[in-house]
């Protein structure tokens, strides 16, 4: 059951952005921008979105049309997933005064995953005779490189020979970076690579 709102008097939490109902676009790196005002002797606890929490702040002085009593707060998230989302913002200013806002909102994706230079698919680039393992490699970066780029950005891929050492000496490869597609794969999650690839070439240059 969802915990219902409160907000002490002497808090005066309030979230700007998202508005409630807002449509909100991931940024290059999948996050949104979260911000708001409190009383200027509270702090913000955090800001959730299912098992995704933010705990830290940005603290400024208040918008020109807020009252000198308050100060503003900015954090970022990476929502859970697109479509509708919601958030719990928390704050306090001892342990008997505390804060709890619930914003709903629309988290969409609008930028274009962009075509990835060096890139080569090993084996069949169709699906047809082929299964939802895709091994790649990009040109002048070493798959454990593009592997460990691509983890620090959330997307989870293998490298290595993936016990198909003769298939690399055959290609001229020292290994593979191979990313997992089924059923459940969503195009948001496609995209993701695209972009974790986009990292990988601006890291490596």
């Amino acid at each position: 059951m969802t915990e219902p709102e409160e907000n002490h008097a002497s808090i005066r939490l309030a979230v700007g952005q998202p508005a409630s109902g807002e449509q909100l676009s991931v940024d290059e790196q999948g996050q949104i921008a979260i911000n708001g005002v409190l009383h200027k002797h509270a702090s913000m606890i955090d800001v959730s979105d299912k098992q995704v929490v933010a705990s830290a702040f940005t603290i400024g002085p208040p918008p020109d049309d807020v009252a000198a009593w308050a100060v503003s707060w900015t954090t970022s998230l990476r929502p859970p997933h697109l479509g509708a989302n919601q958030l719990c913002a928390r704050a306090k200013r001892d342990p008997h005064r505390s804060a709890r806002i619930l914003r709903s909102f629309t988290v969409v994706d609008l930028i274009p995953p962009s075509d990835v230079p060096g890139l080569t698919i090993i084996g069949p680039d169709t699906p047809v005779d082929r299964g939802g393992a895709v091994s790649f490699s990009l040109a002048g970066v070493h798959p454990h490189d593009v592997a460990q780029v691509l983890d620090s950005v959330g997307v989870a891929v293998r490298a290595g020979h993936h016990c198909a050492k003769p298939v690399c000496d055959r290609f001229g490869i020292p290994a593979t970076t191979r990313a997992s597609f089924y059923l459940y794969t969503t195009r948001d999650e496609v995209d993701a690579l695209v972009r974790g690839l986009d990292e990988v070439r601006k890291v490596f240059g």
